[in-house]
Parts: structure tokens; sequence; C-alpha cells
């Protein structure tokens, strides 16, 4: 046996007694490891009944992302979120990171100019998901959150030196998201869409700058203003549930009205 051969006998016999983390086993194996652990021990509803129906609630270590058109009302969706999630005194309150309203200009714009307890930092600092993410552990040390909303995706990016935006962003959406399994977060993230074609509605694949975003994302929820029966747009929304990963529910249309500054599912006595 030549010296080459010597030396991949020599590794093939140390892959062999190989018992490391990612040492490979037989899906029983897995399955029968799974089955001790423990099921996500909170889940976070919306509020909106058909939304979580359809979702069954977001668990620890999902990526939801919110998108639509340009004042669609997804900050509002989110804020909807927020208050709902704060009537529960068992739920730790919120982080927020509000890059694109001024924080005393979101914090004025719930009902009534009063929001609910959440947390914020201080001041903000763009294009740094490592400042995010410190932010993020810093607010789960002191106040035990593990619910984030960013608001919005391309703040966390800079834009004057990005060269590939489709790989780059992409890559910070995959971050965010390993960062949330490996903690137990729960992200909400707004996003942007690309300009949707005359004719069609707004979709999962309008995402801006990177297909990944969709990818990497646990479910994609598009929200959209509809006209009323004068064709004027007020305050009707209408928002899709994309598609959900743990569920595997695809698709759900779900018809919205603003309500005191929030978002309401609309029933069909409301859209009559």
């Amino acid at each position: 046996m030549n010296r080459l051969n010597k030396i991949r006998a020599q590794q093939l016999d140390k892959l062999r007694a190989y018992t490391g983390d990612d040492e490979v086993v037989s899906s029983h194996e897995l399955r029968a490891m799974y089955a001790q652990e423990k099921e996500p021990d909170f889940k976070v509803y919306t509020g909106i009944p058909t939304l979580d129906r359809v979702t069954d609630g977001s668990a620890p270590g999902e990526l939801i992302v919110v998108t639509g058109p340009t004042k669609c009302g997804k900050t509002e969706l989110c804020k909807t979120i927020t208050s709902y999630i704060c009537k529960f005194p068992s739920m730790a309150p919120p982080l927020w990171f509000t890059y694109e309203v001024p924080p005393k200009q979101f914090l004025n714009s719930f009902p009534g100019g009063k929001s609910p307890l959440f947390y914020m930092p201080r001041t903000l600092h763009a294009q740094s998901v490592d400042w995010f993410e410190e932010r993020c552990l810093e607010s789960w040390e002191k106040n035990s959150t593990r619910i984030v909303f960013i608001d919005h995706l391309h703040f966390l990016v800079d834009q004057f030196k990005i060269k590939n935006p489709s790989l780059e962003i992409g890559g910070i959406v995959r971050r965010i998201k390993r960062f949330a399994v490996e903690f137990g977060f729960i992200v909400f993230l707004n996003a942007h869409l690309t300009k949707v074609p005359a004719g069609e509605r707004p979709r999962h694949h309008h995402l801006r700058d990177s297909s990944f975003v969709a990818q990497d994302s646990d479910s994609v929820w598009v929200l959209w203003r509809v006209r009323d029966n004068d064709g004027e747009i007020r305050n009707r929304a209408q928002l899709s549930m994309e598609f959900h990963r743990r569920t595997g529910k695809m698709e759900k249309l779900i018809d919205l009205h603003m309500q005191d500054g929030l978002l309401v599912e609309t029933s069909r006595q409301d859209a009559k």
C-alpha cells in the first residue's frame, strides 16, 4: 500500500469511529431524538381570526416576511399584531426596530396616541446586522423578549456598497433566520416589493431584489389596498398568506379594514 492509500485508510478509520454533533445517523435515530424534544413553549397570534387559524400562530425560530406596495399598511399590520400580543400579561412585550418611521411619530401613531408596552433601542443604527443581533440579545436578557419586528429589511443593507443585491440581501435574510432558530426568536420582517405589473396582484415572487427573501422565510404575508364600490381607495385591504412551511397551507386571502388605527378582519356582514 503506498503512502497516499495509507493516509486515506487512516482517514476512513477515524470516520468510522466518529461520533460528533454532526455525525451521520439514521432517520430512525433522528426521529427518536426529536420525539424527546419539547414542543415550542409559546406561539404568537395576530388577533386576525382567519390568519391565526391557517397558520396556527407563529412559533420560536420562525421568520415571517410582511410585504406589499408602498403605503399599503405593512406597518399597521405589525402594529395590530403588537397591540394584540400586548393584551396578554403572560407574553413578554416585543422588541421593535422602526427604521422607516421616526420613533416619536411611531409611538404616537397607535390608537389614542398611546402605545402599548413594548421595547425599542434608544437610538437606531442602520446597516448593521451585528448591532441588530446584540440589541435582540440585550432585550432578551433584560426583558425576556423573544418577539421582534423589523421595519424594514433594506435599512439593514448598505445600498451604496452592495455589489450583488440578490446574494447580499439574501445573505442578510438567511442570517436573521439562523439567528431566530439559534435563540428561539420569532421575527416579523417588513420588506418592499418591486413594481408589480399592471393587472397583477402582488405576490411573494414580487419581493424586491432577492428571491432568497421568500425562500428563507417560514411564511410570506402580502398586503395591498383595495378599492371601495365607488372606485376610491380608502380603508379596505386584502391580505394573502402566501405559504406557511410548518402547516403546509398555501395562499389564503383575508379581507381587512382599518378601525381605530389598526387592521381588523372584515366579516361578511361588514363587507355588505
